[in-house]
């Protein structure tokens, strides 16, 4: 009978969940000018699929929540055509997907931050990701599932309920 390895000494294999999954697109900052907003707008979003108001948790996450406070409020700041940064008026930090796909808050504002902002039908909006994306650009959705949870980026599609918000101006 043999015997087992200390755990130092086993081999590991990386885990196939912490693997960038996503592509990126190259893009240049200088032809979109994409270094200030040229406007800025304040609403909150209202999903379509759950009934919820997307906000920030105070754990510092992306959320949702039935009631609309002030962790609900989002800056939408125009980048240029159709692109846009949603940054939080309560944590001030900045809406994100990241390159294995996850949304979340982020302190600065980087590529990761930027969305294309689509109008999908009777006039809801979608958000998709600017820099990343599985086969076709703009295909990775910030999206809230039926019973109110965050859905992930990655399992997002075209045509999905899931992806549609409704801008609420205050």
């Amino acid at each position: 009978m043999s015997t087992p390895l200390p755990k130092s000494k086993r081999k590991r294999k990386p885990p196939s969940h912490r693997q960038n999954i996503l592509k990126v697109h190259n893009f240049s900052h200088n032809a979109l000018k994409l270094n200030t907003p040229t406007n800025s707008r304040k609403y909150v979003l209202w999903s379509r699929n759950g009934h919820v108001y997307l906000q920030a948790n105070k754990n510092l996450t992306p959320g949702t929540n039935r009631t609309r406070g002030p962790r609900a409020m989002f800056v939408g700041e125009m980048m240029a055509t159709g692109i846009v940064r949603l940054r939080n008026t309560a944590t001030n930090r900045y809406l994100a997907i990241n390159q294995r796909g996850r949304l979340l808050l982020q302190r600065k504002a980087n590529d990761d931050c930027l969305f294309r902002e689509g109008i999908g039908e009777q006039s809801f909006n979608t958000y998709a990701s600017y820099k990343y994306y599985k086969t076709q650009k703009f295909d990775i959705f910030i999206a809230v599932k039926y019973g109110g949870d965050i859905k992930s980026p990655v399992s997002t599609g075209i045509g999905q309920k899931a992806i549609m918000f409704n801008t609420l101006r205050t």
